[in-house]
């Protein structure tokens, strides 16, 4: 036998090997793991700052003018009207605005929904909506708003819905 070929049987010379490719994969898979965990944490802080386009605290404004500041606050390009990707990525700012106690959470004092809209958002039924119930509830969807699916809310089409939600409260 070559002595290249002996080295290969030593068992030690395997296990550091195989030590240093299961740390390899452990580090990649931590990697990962952390690039998926941040992009959530992305996706909430702009959920939180969506939020706000729909709750402004009772005594701050009317709710027309809450509806037409939120509509400004997405409407990034001023171009009159929201597509998709405006839609996703500033409704966490409104979560953030509408968060005033900074708590992380939205409270139905810091918001103007209907009951029914808070409580069907409020999946764990606490009384307060976190930054993921916010971004799930059906209120922050762009295809609720978008009435004739075009993939742009004007907005009538985005306060006609908005009206709704806001009522009763």
């Amino acid at each position: 036998m070559s002595p290249g070929r002996r080295r290969l049987r030593n068992p030690s010379v395997f296990a550091e090997a195989k030590g240093q490719v299961e740390m390899k994969m452990r580090y990649q898979r931590w990697r990962s793991d952390m690039g998926k965990a941040l992009r959530r944490v992305a996706a909430v802080a702009s959920l939180a700052a969506i939020i706000g386009w729909i709750w402004a605290p009772a005594d701050a404004q009317t709710p027309e003018e809450n509806l037409r500041n939120i509509f400004l606050m997405l409407d990034t390009d001023a171009n009159g009207s929201i597509d998709v990707p405006e839609f996703e990525i500033n409704k966490m700012k409104i979560f953030s605005w509408r968060d005033t106690d900074k708590d992380t959470f939205l409270s139905s004092t810091e918001v103007r929904l209907s009951r029914e809209a808070f409580a069907a958002a409020d999946g764990n039924g606490d009384g307060r909506l976190s930054g993921l119930e916010f971004i799930e509830a059906e209120f922050t969807e762009f295809r609720t708003y978008d009435a004739d699916r075009d993939g742009r809310l004007s907005y009538e089409e985005f306060a006609v819905f908005g009206r709704g939600i806001t009522s009763g409260f």
